[in-house]
């Protein structure tokens, strides 16, 4: 098997050429051209995710801006490239562009200048702005920065959209050796071709290995082939320039003979490629200064994943130093061994140019500490489409994450605060339309949350007569205005209620995204004053009115506050001819005013002295048993109160349904219990006044008969017989 060559066996045999060789390998990092460079760095700088912008120095116009750039100050890159900051009024304060031109002057740099800038609409927001100067070839630019802390979140979100713009941070730069051997036929065989010759002459390693040359398709193969063959003949080193001249300024081979038969090939770039690469590295050195000036981490791994590059905001976040570069850091360091198997997994995922992955870890520094990240990373490709490193991009979240924490924490705050609060809470859109609801308003509305979600709230709860006030009460609110008022709301089962309504607007950054609009149950106190009221209405008819029949209707108008009155009537018993006598009776089946009491349900109700709400189950099994017949038309649902004073039965108020079973409940119930008290104390107060009434006419009639008697008996005693 013939043996491969290195540099190091090159070195042994062949002193002169040794220094030669190591001189080559140190100077020749780079074949790509100035402009080549350039494009790489204005990659980097178009996909960072903070507002950077390049200008010249002399003009201050704009060379190029980044698409962060642009989209937080709302201009396109055709308004600004060159312009300068003076032409767009850049500094909302004009004396601060005077400021840092001055000290960049003096410092060669400004770093963290607090500034107003002004977008394109006007608005003014604050930046800390940053410049350096740089350059390409020997032209000199500005490079600014301006960095926005509330913009944190923002920028991941640019970071991703944009990041896909970006393939590539740095480009391997190659030598070019070719390790050649003439067989016993005279065939000159390819032995071995070093791997990083491919990106240079495009020659792949694998594929030559042991073909004749005449068959490779390498770059200037005919002057290779003259240099083979020279020391075929004179057993010497050859050199042969590119130019037919003779001169080395467009490069030369150089071929030595080993003293194994091997002929060893290789490129000395000349005069020219040597000034170039010159300029190479000083524009190495720029672009690193760049990187080092991103403030997101920087980083390059080969292919078997020891960490070759990181910037310094890299190497400064993670506590390493260059030297740990190279001693050997490989990802494990950084990633753990318990998540190496998926980001191996996202790795080979970057099969093909062109595709980048965007993952988060939690990654670790050299002090153990977790830092979360997202890395962008992408695969580096040669010539061939073959990989052979990635590269990327790591955004420190701990603070994202921290703010993320604080913001579900809050959430959940304000979850179980809504969930537990004792009033109905209702979410919506600025039209209305229900986005979530909580407990309280299931239990009071009746509705669920799947019943409710997506619609609108007033199609559910405003009675139809209120749709035009919740309608003025939403707009009102979506403009921000808040709205409270005491209305009434409707139930899943069409119950009305009275509710304290709360409606305020949710606002971010100034603008109205959501309504909350919170419900109070008040029936109950709304109950209680109209209670109040009815009771105070009532004890003043029976002070006021002379008439029994006023007194009733008035009764009847005030209860109708609370309930329907159509099937309503007030009965009076009478203990001595064991009578009901009803002084009023309104009803939509029947009319009485007089009946016997024995066997009625109202009868039975005296005998209970107590309230009673009766459905048809309940009244037929009271028939069924022969404690009452039924008199009149047979209702659904039977309310009835006794009307007693000091243990006395004065009679009973009945309000009926004939059509609703669910027309009055328990609550009515005890709210007409209520209420009858003091319409019996009422009557009773009625009845004693008609008494006194009655005895002070008897008293004045005596009064007036006893005095005609006395007058008559004067006149009497006076007329002599």
């Amino acid at each position: 098997m013939e043996e491969k060559f290195t540099f190091e066996e090159l070195q042994k045999q062949y002193s002169d050429q040794n220094l030669m060789i190591a001189d080559l390998q140190r100077k020749v990092r780079a074949f790509e051209s100035s402009e080549l460079l350039k494009s790489r760095i204005v990659e980097v700088f178009r996909a960072t995710p903070r507002m950077m912008a390049i200008s010249d120095m002399v003009e201050g116009r704009y060379v190029d801006v980044n698409e962060f750039f642009l989209k937080t100050l709302g201009y396109t890159r055709e308004e600004l490239i060159n312009k300068s900051s003076d032409d767009i009024q850049l500094f909302a304060e004009l004396v601060q562009s005077d400021k840092f031109i001055p000290k960049l002057a003096r410092l060669k740099r400004v770093e963290n200048f607090p500034v107003k800038l002004k977008c394109k609409n006007g608005e003014t927001r604050d930046f800390l702005f940053s410049a350096d100067s740089i350059f390409f070839g020997d032209e000199k630019f500005l490079l600014t920065t301006y960095v926005d802390d509330s913009e944190s979140a923002r920028i991941i979100e640019m970071q991703n959209r944009s990041w896909d713009n970006v393939r590539d941070l740095f480009e391997s730069l190659s030598n070019f050796v070719l390790a050649l051997s003439v067989d016993e036929e005279g065939s000159i065989v390819v032995q071995s071709v070093n791997p990083k010759s491919r990106e240079f002459a495009h020659v792949s390693p694998d594929k030559y290995q042991g073909m004749d040359i005449h068959s490779v398709d390498i770059p200037n193969k005919n002057i290779i082939l003259e240099v083979v063959a020279k020391i075929a003949l004179t057993g010497n080193p050859e050199k042969l320039p590119l130019l037919a001249s003779g001169s080395d300024n467009e490069g030369y081979y150089l071929g030595v003979n080993l003293t194994s038969g091997e002929i060893i090939i290789l490129w000395e770039p000349g005069k020219i490629q040597k000034s170039r690469e010159r300029e190479l590295l000083m524009q190495a050195d720029v672009f690193e200064r760049f990187a080092d000036m991103i403030p997101e981490v920087v980083f390059e791994i080969d292919i078997k994943g020891r960490i070759i590059y990181a910037n310094l905001k890299g190497l400064e976040r993670f506590g390493y130093a260059k030297s740990d570069l190279n001693e050997g850091l490989t990802i494990r360091s950084i990633f753990g061994q318990e998540q190496l198997p998926l980001v191996f997994e996202n790795l080979r995922k970057l099969d093909r140019p062109g595709t980048s992955s965007h993952n988060e870890y939690n990654v670790f520094a050299r002090d153990g500490s977790q830092i979360p990240v997202i890395s962008h990373t992408f695969a580096v490709f040669d010539n061939q489409d073959k990989i052979i490193g990635y590269r990327g991009i790591l955004t420190d979240l701990t603070e994202r994450k921290a703010i993320q924490d604080q913001i579900l924490r809050e959430k959940a705050y304000l979850e179980i605060l809504i969930e537990s609060a004792p009033e109905s809470i209702v979410q919506t859109t600025l039209d209305g339309r229900i986005e979530r609801i909580n407990a309280e308003f299931t239990r009071v509305f009746g509705y669920t949350h799947e019943e409710v979600m997506g619609r609108y709230i007033d199609d559910l709860i405003i009675p139809e007569e209120l749709k035009s006030e919740g309608g003025h009460f939403t707009n009102l609110a979506a403009n921000n205005e808040t709205v409270s008022i005491e209305t009434t709301r409707m139930t899943k089962t069409g119950e009305r209620i009275y509710v304290s309504l709360l409606i305020k607007p949710v606002q971010i950054n100034d603008e109205t995204t959501a309504l909350y609009a919170i419900y109070r149950n008040i029936t109950e106190k709304k109950k209680d004053i109209e209670t109040r009221n009815v009771i105070l209405n009532i004890s003043n008819a029976a002070l006021s009115q002379t008439e029994s029949t006023d007194i009733y209707s008035i009764i009847q108008h005030e209860l109708s506050r609370f309930w329907k009155t159509k099937n309503f009537y007030i009965v009076l018993y009478n203990d001595e001819n064991k009578t009901l006598t009803l002084p009023f009776y309104t009803d939509e089946k029947d009319y009485f005013t007089e009946i016997p009491a024995k066997g009625t349900l109202t009868a039975w109700l005296f005998r209970k002295l107590e309230p009673v709400l009766m459905k048809v189950p309940e009244i037929d099994a009271l028939e069924a048993s022969g404690e009452i017949g039924l008199v009149g038309t047979p209702c659904l649902v039977w309310l009835g109160v006794p009307l007693i004073v000091e243990n006395e039965v004065l009679g009973a108020m009945v309000l009926q349904d004939y059509e609703n079973e669910d027309a009055f409940s328990h609550d009515d119930l005890r709210l007409l219990t209520l209420i009858g008290n003091q319409i019996a104390l009422a009557i009773q107060r009625k009845k004693m006044m008609t008494r006194l009434i009655a005895e002070r006419a008897k008293a004045e009639e005596a009064a007036k008969l006893k005095q005609q008697f006395m007058s008559t008996m004067s006149h009497e005693i006076r007329t002599p017989l």
